[in-house]
């Protein structure tokens, strides 16, 4: 659930500040969603 919060507060970011070119959109989200999934690895690992 923190990690699609986080998501989508990442992608919203995006959004607001780049270009609304559509693709820069779908490549500033595949680098949100890569970001998202990092850091939750890294949160995983930092719990145990």
């Amino acid at each position: 659930m923190r990690m699609l919060v986080a998501w989508c507060l990442v992608s919203s970011l995006c959004y607001a500040f780049l270009p609304h070119g559509w693709l820069d959109s779908v490549r500033w989200l595949l680098i949100a969603a890569l970001v998202a999934i990092i850091g939750w690895i890294v949160a995983l690992r930092l719990r145990r």
